[in-house]
């Protein structure tokens, strides 16, 4: 005898992917269901979600393409944490060129000045 159930999916922000509209980095999770993979941002609502059909990827170039927006979380921290980072820890670092061109920038932790 077959029963069915509805299955929740976990929902893990793990990831970090760039995304199309804007080439900024953005935490999210993602999730498979049939022939779709779907980007869901942490902090925005479920309109802003964007899925990808199979069909959206025509050979494995668009697919390459597609997964080199996405990487591990980077570490964020404010400047009072800093010296609690081991050299070696890659972290996510923040410029702010004006108020409204804030810039994140992958680095690694080499060593800290009083």
């Amino acid at each position: 005898m077959l029963t069915r159930r509805i299955v929740t999916p976990v929902i893990n922000y793990s990831t970090e992917f760039r995304a199309y509209e804007d080439d900024a980095w953005y935490t999210v999770c993602v999730l498979f269901h049939g022939d779709t993979l779907t980007v869901k941002f942490l902090g925005f609502p479920p309109g802003n979600d964007v899925v990808f059909p199979f069909s959206y990827f025509q050979n494995s170039k668009d697919l390459e393409a597609f997964k080199r927006r996405f990487r591990p979380l980077s570490k964020q921290l404010q400047d009072e944490e800093c010296g609690l980072l081991t050299p070696g820890t890659r972290v996510c670092a923040c410029h702010s060129f004006n108020n409204e061109d804030i810039r994140f920038y992958d680095a690694v932790v080499d060593g800290f000045q009083s």
